[in-house]
Parts: C-alpha cells; structure tokens; sequence
C-alpha cells in the first residue's frame, strides 16, 4: 500500500470511494460550510442601529424553519436576525408586510393592530394621536371615530364603552366631558394628596338638556337647585335663563310674577323688597347684619358683628335677641359647585361684650346659645347690637392650602328677615388669599359677591350678599389661603382630632384614669389584705411531717389543692410503711392486698382512701392496660376530700374586689357615653368601635381576674403549717435530690419516701430491694419507684 505520510488518508482507507470523486468530495464539503457560516448579503432598508452588523447565520435560520429563499426575503425586508423574524412571523406577517410595520412599532404591537384589522398606514395615525393600543384603536374605529377623534376621547381617558352613546348623540370629547362628568368635588388643588369624586349623568339626560338649549352646568345643578327640566323649559320660553330662574324661584315668585317684575324692570332681589316692604304682616327684621372677623396667627379668631334689628311682635326674637354657639359646627371645603369635605369640630366661645345703643347689656349662655333678653325695642325702630366674642377651630389645613370657613348665618330662623349681609374676612400678614367662595341664600347658592384688598396688614376679603335672606337660608364665608402663617395650638389640634374621631380619645382618656384608679385601689387593698403573713425568724429543721399529715395533704397543700396520680401512689406507699397493705409485683402486674383494719390513728384523708380502694374487697390488681375501678375511687376521694384544703387554709377578700369592680364598669359606662355617635358615619369607625368595647372589657376583666387571685392570703395558722412543711421538705430534698447510691433506698430513708415523692423530688430512678421491706415482694429484684408512678398514671 502506497504511504502518504504518517496518517493515512481518510478518503483513500475507504474501499468504495475510487477515483476523480474521491477529490471532489472534500472540495465540496468546504464550499458547503463557508455558505453555511457565511452571511447573508445586508438588506437594503436597515434601520441606523443595524447597520454593519451581519445577519443571523444560515444554521439559525434553518433552526427556526426558515428555507434559504425565505431567509433571504426576511433579510431584504430589513428583519436580519432568525429569531426576530420568527416573531413576526408569528404574529401573522409576510417579510413584506413586516418591511412596512417593523419601522413604525415593535412587534406585538404591530401584531395587535393587525388583529384588530387596522393596516401599517391607519395604525400610524392612531399611534401619532395617542392611541397605542391596537384593540381601542380598533374599538374606536368601529364607533366610527377617526384617529383625530378617537385621539382626543383616549387623551380624556375616556373608554371605547363610555363613548359610544354620546358619540352617536352627537357628543365629541370635550362636550362629553362636560355633560357625562360633574364638576371635581376637590379642595382648591387637585392633586394626588387631595382626592376628588364626580358625579356621572346619562346621556339620556344630557340630549334632553342639551336639546332644549341648555348647558351642562344647568343639567348637572337641577337636582340642587330644585328645577326639573319641565319647569325649565318653562321659564326659558318665557325668556328666563335658568340662573334667572332659579333665582326668581328662590324669591318666592311664579313664573308670571317674575315675568311680570322683570317686564317693569325690577330684577329678582328688588322685586322681593318692594313686596316685602309692601305687606303689612312682617316678621322680625335685621335691616343690617355686619360681620367683621380676624383671623389671628394662632388660630383663634375674633368676631364683632354689629347688628340693626328691629323687634316686632310675634316675630323670631319675642323673648329677646339669641345668637347660636354651636358646640358641634360643620366646616365646609368649598369647590367650584359642591362641598369637598365636611368635617365637624368643636369651637368654644368666649363672649367679650354685647351692647346694644352703645351701653353694655347682660346676657347669658343657654342651649348653646347667647342670649339677650332685653334686646328688642318698643315700635318699628331699629336697635343697634354690638355682639364682640373670640372662637376658633374654623380653618380647615388642606394639603396644599389653608381654609377658614365661617357660617354667619346658620339657616335664619322662622320668623325672621335679614334686608342686608355682609362680612369682613382680615387675615394675618403673610396669609396671603389663594381664593375666595362663599354660600348664600338657599342650599349651594352662591347668591353673594366677593372681593379682595391688599392693605400692609394682611389680605382682606369682602363678601356682600346680593338678595334678602329668609327662614331656612345660610350666609357662610370661605377663604383659602397659604399655608403655614396660621398655626394652632397643640391643645386645640389635640381637641380637634378627637372630636373628628369622635370623641374616642376622651374615652381612651377616661379609660386610663379609670384603669389607673381600679389598679391603684387593688395595689392597695393587696398591700393590706392580700399579702401572706411574715413567716418566722428562725428556720428549724423538721424530720416528719407537721400535724401527721400524710402524703396526698403535703402535696395539695404545696401544689395548690393538686391531687394526681402521684398523690395516689405517694398515698399507697404511705400506707405499705403504715403496714395497712403488701405490694407483690409479678411480671409488670401489682397486686395490693390489705392487710388490717384502718386504725383512729391514721389521718382522715389516707383512712377515707384506704376504705374506697378496699371496698369491694381485700385485693386490688394494676395492670398496665386499662383502669383499675377501685383506684380510680381512691383517686377521687382524694380529689374529693382536699378540693377545699388549700382553699379552706386562704382568706379570699372578696369583699374587697367589690370596690374595684364599680369604678371598673363605671369606666366602662363613662368610655361608651362620651363617644359621639353621631360623628361615626363609616363603616371603619364601627368597626373600630366593635373592636374598642372588647378591649375595655377584656382589660378590666383581666385586672379584676388576677387581683381576685391576689387578694387571697394563707392563714395565720397555715402559715404556720406551711412554714414546718417547706423545712420538713429541705430535710427531704437534702436526702433525695441528687441520690445515685446504686439507686436503692436505704432502710432509714424508706419512711420518707411517699413525701419525698408527694413533694415532685426526683425519685424515679430509685428502688426498694427485695425482702428490706416487709411490704412488698416482686419477681424484678426490686420495688421500682418510676414503675409504680407509670402503672398508676394509667390506672386512675
């Protein structure tokens, strides 16, 4: 064989492959891998990014499922990487549509106007009006909207849904958002840190408004103003806008008295004064009401309000002039049409003088009014009052702003008429007015007029109210203005937040005086009666138990009148060392027989427990399975007979929780009455509340529970008692705790062990030998002490 170098050819080691071809072969598998890593020439439209950058290679494209002629109308499309094309493809684009719609959008996007069967050029045009989504676009376009129309629908944020019935009632989007949405109930700003609602109307509404010839406004203040569209149609065709006609309205005239007046000339106010002045039956009357009120950096305002008023018979000031002070007043944050929010607070007033003709008069608080009995005057004449007083918590602190609103007139009474009103609103230097508003006349009229002055001592504002005021109307000021000059004091801030949250800090406060004062009673009543008496000076030791007093004694005493299992083996033990019983132990099983009569000597409770285990008869078996019946017997006599000996040997003073418990439900009643109710208007006060009463009651009934276990003290002669059983259980534990002789039990130490037991030593370990006690034989070798406990936890 012919060599051709160190390695053999691998074309010429195969047999089958002769020839001319067998030169061929390698010249086309190179040519096959350079097409393969090579790229494809770039496309003619790339976009800047892309440019001088190569193709997927062919490999990828295949791997994606692209032919070579498909890979190659996707490069000259400018989509020149595999997995980017496979995304349109995907999406349901030839690499000529994609040509169109990769340089106007991304993928998906495009994909989504495609589906919602927009082409590249119509999507462009919603896109270049806002609308970006393919499915409102769609949405949009299937109302029958254009890209600019539907662009200025989405650029209000209102929805494909909401548009489609005012559009076809001829609504575009500005109208829309007129009629369809009520003005912002908002303080001043709006912002994000001042939240607004809006009221929504019907289209039907708004074509039937709209079509009589009237505006937004008019339909969406009807309801308020008491003027359904009937009535209002009515006094348009009778040439009345509707301002015009809700103001003759409110003057008390129909539509042919109003026509009537104002064909002579008179306007709405006028013509309600000339009637007035006309009729012979009048109420009481206030010819003038000034209102001068400064507001001062602490909050605190001061009011003078100078009063002509002329008293007549039968009127509203029959007994003598009166003056609400309103110890809950409702403060308004006012917006361009409704009231933004309305908060509750508690003002105090302090009458600085009332005068009447220049000379001062008596008056006094009732009711939560100032009364003036002697106010009136003979005849027709008017009486000048001059009322002077300071109150405060009437600003209201905004986000962004502060707001003094104040009611001048709250509702005028029946029986009364006010000609004229006006108010002087003086703000501190630096508070300068932001924005001035004001309500007159009727609910959310706005029947005033209102300016402001720049004077070197503060902003001042003027509001003057432009119709007579009667029975049930309101004249109310508001002013905004900067924030930060006007600050109250923490004492009326604190005052405020707890009327706002109504009244529960009062009752948080009164709930810890209460608390305070049942605690401090029972800390008391403790040091006096509740504390165990001194024990001796001296500590003797004790070698047997005091009193005689056998194991299961010992142990209710010490463990608080506890009587268990090992009460009961403690006092089966006791009894073997009496010679009462023998134990035999064979193969896991007890047998206890009884062995004399009880004797007068032993303690009542081992002889009442040796009677019940032995009273049906002289032998009784434990047995590792099941209850033994008897010694389920003498356990309960035990429980029976010292139930009560740790009780009988404690003085309970209950008495003395009797005193704690009154002021406990005394604070208790207290808490619940000083909350305002009427101020809980949502559902998370009430559920606040829900959770408030539990927690008084769980607090004081707790207090109550662990001094009703505080309050009891031992005995002078249990104390006694006590004080020999704890050092008979030193002895004890002296000689137990810690014994690891072999772990047998010496003869001398056997008496003690049913108390050395009773006492929670730690004897399991230990045992008795065969034959060292007369009173027990066992096959194991021994009495086992942790045996006998276990056997006897089962049995009782």
């Amino acid at each position: 064989m012919e060599k051709t170098g160190p390695y053999p050819s691998l074309f010429l080691s195969r047999p089958h492959i002769r020839g001319p071809v067998a030169f061929l072969l390698p010249a086309i598998l190179l040519v096959c891998l350079y097409l393969a890593a090579a790229p494809f020439p770039a496309a003619a439209h790339l976009d800047d990014n892309l440019k001088g950058v190569p193709p997927s290679p062919a490999s990828e494209w295949h791997y994606y499922g692209f032919t070579p002629e498909e890979s190659k109308r996707w490069i000259a499309s400018g989509i020149i990487f595999a997995a980017w094309a496979a995304q349109w493809r995907d999406e349901g684009f030839s690499p000529e549509a994609a040509d169109q719609w990769h340089r106007l959008t991304n993928v998906y996007t495009a994909g989504d106007f495609l589906k919602n069967g927009l082409s590249a050029e119509e999507a462009k045009q919603w896109m270049d009006n806002g609308v970006k989504s393919g499915l409102r676009a769609g949405e949009y376009a299937a109302i029958g909207l254009t890209p600019e129309q539907g662009g200025s629908f989405w650029e209000k944020g209102i929805y494909p849904d909401d548009v489609s019935q005012w559009w076809q009632a001829g609504f575009d989007a500005r109208s829309m958002m007129e009629w369809y949405y009520g003005p912002r109930e908002s303080p001043f700003f709006f912002t994000s840190d001042s939240p607004y609602g809006r009221s929504l109307y019907k289209v039907e509404a708004a074509v039937a408004w709209r079509d009589a010839g009237f505006s937004a406004r008019d339909m969406q203040m009807s309801g308020a103003f008491g003027l359904d569209l009937p009535e209002a149609v009515k006094w348009k065709q009778a040439g009345f806008s509707f301002d015009e006609a809700v103001r003759w309205r409110d003057s008390g005239f129909s539509l042919s008295e109003a026509f009537v007046n104002k064909d002579e000339g008179f306007p709405p106010a006028a013509a309600e004064l000339r009637r007035y002045d006309a009729s012979t039956d009048k109420p009481d009357e206030i010819t003038d009401y000034v209102a001068d009120i400064t507001v001062n950096p602490d909050g605190t305002i001061d009011v003078l309000e100078t009063i002509s008023l002329i008293d007549r018979p039968g009127g509203a000031y029959e007994n003598g002039f009166f003056r609400s002070l309103q110890k809950t007043t409702r403060l308004l944050s006012l917006s361009s049409y409704g009231f933004a929010r309305n908060t509750w607070v508690a003002p105090s007033y302090r009458i600085r003088s009332v005068e009447a003709d220049g000379q001062p008069l008596d008056f006094a608080s009732s009711d939560d009014r100032l009364l003036i009995p002697t106010a009136g005057a003979a005849g027709d004449g008017p009486r000048q009052l001059r009322i002077e007083y300071r109150t405060d918590s009437r600003i209201l602190f905004e986000p962004h702003h502060d707001e003094l609103y104040f009611g001048i007139v709250e509702e005028a009474p029946e029986g009364l008429y006010i000609r004229r009103a006006s108010a002087t609103v003086r703000l501190p230097k630096g508070a300068e007015i932001i924005f001035t508003d004001g309500l007159a006349g009727l609910r959310q009229r706005r029947d005033l007029f209102h300016r402001v002055e720049s004077t070197p001592s503060g902003d001042v504002a003027r509001f003057s109210v432009t119709r007579p005021l009667r029975p049930g109307m309101t004249f109310a000021v508001s002013v905004g203005f900067v924030r930060g000059v006007v600050r109250e004091s923490p004492r009326r801030q604190l005052i405020q937040i707890n009327h706002r949250a109504g009244r529960f800090l009062s009752s948080l406060a009164i709930f810890l005086g209460g608390f305070a004062a049942a605690f401090i009673y029972y800390i008391i009543a403790w040091h006096r009666v509740g504390r165990d008496p001194r024990a001796g000076d001296t500590t003797m030791a004790e070698f047997s138990p005091p009193d005689n007093m056998d194991p299961a004694t010992l142990r209710a005493l010490r463990k608080r009148g506890k009587t268990d299992h090992v009460s009961v083996a403690a006092e089966l033990l006791f009894l073997a060392e009496q010679g009462m019983i023998r134990i035999t132990e064979s193969q896991g099983i007890y047998k206890i027989e009884k062995t004399a009569a009880a004797p007068a000597a032993l303690p009542h409770v081992a002889g009442e427990f040796y009677a019940t285990i032995f009273n049906q008869g002289d032998t009784v078996y434990l047995m590792r399975r099941g209850k033994t019946r008897s010694v389920s017997g003498g356990a309960y006599t035990l429980k029976r007979l010292l139930k009560n000996r740790h009780t009988d040997s404690t003085r309970t003073n209950q008495r003395y929780l009797l005193p704690g418990l009154v002021i406990s439900l005394a604070t208790i009643a207290a808490c619940l009455a000083v909350i305002d109710y009427d101020l809980i208007d949502d559902n998370d006060a009430w559920a606040a509340l829900a959770i408030y009463v539990p927690f008084l009651t769980i607090a004081f009934g707790l207090m109550v529970f662990i001094f009703m276990r505080l309050l009891r003290s031992p005995t002078e002669a249990f104390v006694r008692v006590r004080e020999r059983m704890e050092n008979y259980v030193l002895f004890l534990r002296s000689d137990y705790d810690g014994r690891r002789i072999s772990g047998f039990i010496p003869p001398a130490m056997r008496a003690h062990l049913p108390y050395a037991m009773a006492a929670g030593m730690t004897i399991d370990n230990l045992m008795i030998r065969n034959n060292e006690a007369t009173w027990y034989h066992g096959s194991s070798g021994g009495f086992h002490c942790g045996d006998f406990i276990r056997i006897l936890k089962k049995s009782v």
